[in-house]
Protein backbone atom coordinates (compact mmCIF):
# COMPACT_ATOMS: atom_id res chain seq x y z
CA UNK A 1 0.00 0.00 0.00
CA UNK A 2 1.21 3.75 -0.88
CA UNK A 3 1.29 6.03 1.96
CA UNK A 4 1.22 9.71 1.48
CA UNK A 5 1.88 12.54 4.13
CA UNK A 6 -0.18 15.30 3.87
CA UNK A 7 1.37 18.53 6.01
CA UNK A 8 -0.84 21.55 5.89
CA UNK A 9 -2.52 23.54 8.24
CA UNK A 10 -5.90 24.44 6.12
CA UNK A 11 -8.81 21.81 6.71
CA UNK A 12 -10.16 23.05 3.35
CA UNK A 13 -6.96 21.90 1.50
CA UNK A 14 -6.51 19.09 3.40
CA UNK A 15 -10.71 18.01 2.64
CA UNK A 16 -10.31 18.66 -1.21
CA UNK A 17 -6.67 16.99 -1.58
CA UNK A 18 -7.54 13.98 0.16
CA UNK A 19 -10.66 13.42 -2.12
CA UNK A 20 -8.75 14.10 -4.55
CA UNK A 21 -5.79 11.52 -3.98
CA UNK A 22 -8.49 8.75 -2.63
CA UNK A 23 -9.79 9.10 -6.20
CA UNK A 24 -6.83 8.38 -7.80
CA UNK A 25 -5.80 5.74 -5.79
CA UNK A 26 -8.35 3.94 -2.68
CA UNK A 27 -5.92 2.07 -1.52
CA UNK A 28 -3.73 4.49 -0.52
CA UNK A 29 -3.13 5.43 3.15
CA UNK A 30 -3.22 9.28 3.47
CA UNK A 31 -1.82 10.42 7.11
CA UNK A 32 -1.86 14.40 7.94
CA UNK A 33 -0.06 16.67 10.30
CA UNK A 34 -0.76 20.53 10.75
CA UNK A 35 2.70 21.04 11.71
CA UNK A 36 6.71 20.62 11.23
CA UNK A 37 6.50 18.57 14.52
CA UNK A 38 3.97 16.54 13.73
CA UNK A 39 5.67 15.63 10.27
CA UNK A 40 8.84 14.76 12.11
CA UNK A 41 7.03 12.22 13.87
CA UNK A 42 5.02 11.13 11.23
CA UNK A 43 8.11 10.13 9.28
CA UNK A 44 9.53 8.55 12.60
CA UNK A 45 7.64 5.72 12.46
CA UNK A 46 6.51 5.79 8.76
CA UNK A 47 8.06 5.23 5.74
CA UNK A 48 5.87 7.17 2.84
CA UNK A 49 6.20 7.38 -0.29
CA UNK A 50 4.69 11.03 -0.98
CA UNK A 51 4.87 13.81 0.74
CA UNK A 52 2.48 17.28 0.10
CA UNK A 53 3.87 19.99 2.33
CA UNK A 54 3.04 23.50 2.36
CA UNK A 55 5.70 25.82 3.27
CA UNK A 56 4.11 28.16 6.13
CA UNK A 57 3.26 25.83 9.22
CA UNK A 58 2.29 27.56 12.30
CA UNK A 59 5.41 26.29 13.74
CA UNK A 60 7.69 27.50 10.78
CA UNK A 61 8.84 27.90 7.54
CA UNK A 62 9.11 24.28 5.51
CA UNK A 63 12.29 24.80 3.84
CA UNK A 64 13.61 24.33 7.07
CA UNK A 65 13.04 20.91 6.67
CA UNK A 66 12.90 19.43 3.35
CA UNK A 67 16.30 18.27 3.45
CA UNK A 68 15.64 16.99 7.25
CA UNK A 69 12.81 15.18 5.41
CA UNK A 70 14.59 13.90 2.45
CA UNK A 71 17.39 12.23 4.80
CA UNK A 72 14.72 10.76 7.02
CA UNK A 73 12.67 8.85 4.15
CA UNK A 74 15.22 9.41 1.12
CA UNK A 75 13.01 7.43 -1.41
CA UNK A 76 10.04 9.74 -0.57
CA UNK A 77 9.12 12.56 -2.76
CA UNK A 78 8.06 15.72 -2.32
CA UNK A 79 5.50 18.10 -3.48
CA UNK A 80 5.70 21.92 -1.83
CA UNK A 81 2.78 23.54 -1.66
CA UNK A 82 3.21 27.15 -1.31
CA UNK A 83 1.25 31.13 -1.63
CA UNK A 84 4.44 32.39 -2.75
CA UNK A 85 5.11 32.01 -6.31
CA UNK A 86 8.32 33.64 -6.38
CA UNK A 87 11.06 32.14 -8.17
CA UNK A 88 13.38 32.38 -5.36
CA UNK A 89 10.86 30.42 -3.13
CA UNK A 90 11.06 27.60 -5.86
CA UNK A 91 14.67 27.19 -6.40
CA UNK A 92 15.53 27.24 -2.63
CA UNK A 93 12.70 24.19 -2.03
CA UNK A 94 14.12 22.44 -5.33
CA UNK A 95 17.49 22.92 -4.06
CA UNK A 96 16.54 21.52 -1.31
CA UNK A 97 15.67 18.30 -2.27
CA UNK A 98 11.62 18.74 -2.89
CA UNK A 99 10.97 17.44 -6.51
CA UNK A 100 8.52 19.73 -7.76
CA UNK A 101 7.02 23.06 -5.92
CA UNK A 102 3.19 24.52 -6.64
CA UNK A 103 1.39 27.35 -6.30
CA UNK A 104 -1.25 26.89 -3.35
CA UNK A 105 -3.67 28.95 -4.69
CA UNK A 106 -3.71 28.02 -8.77
CA UNK A 107 -1.47 25.01 -8.90
CA UNK A 108 -3.55 22.44 -7.00
CA UNK A 109 -4.92 21.11 -10.48
CA UNK A 110 -1.30 20.40 -11.57
CA UNK A 111 -0.38 18.82 -8.52
CA UNK A 112 -3.80 16.46 -9.05
CA UNK A 113 -2.72 16.15 -12.87
CA UNK A 114 0.57 14.75 -12.40
CA UNK A 115 -0.94 12.27 -9.41
CA UNK A 116 -3.56 11.28 -11.85
CA UNK A 117 -1.12 10.90 -15.06
CA UNK A 118 1.46 8.76 -12.75
CA UNK A 119 0.09 7.29 -9.72
CA UNK A 120 2.74 4.63 -9.54
CA UNK A 121 5.14 7.44 -9.70
CA UNK A 122 5.03 7.78 -5.91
Amino acid sequence: MKTMIHVEDSDLIVQRLSEWMVEIDPTLQILSATSLAQATRLLESHTPDFMVLDINLPDGNATSHVAKFKRMAPDMQIAILSSSNDSFTREKCLQLGADWVFDKATDLPKLIGLLTEAPTQF
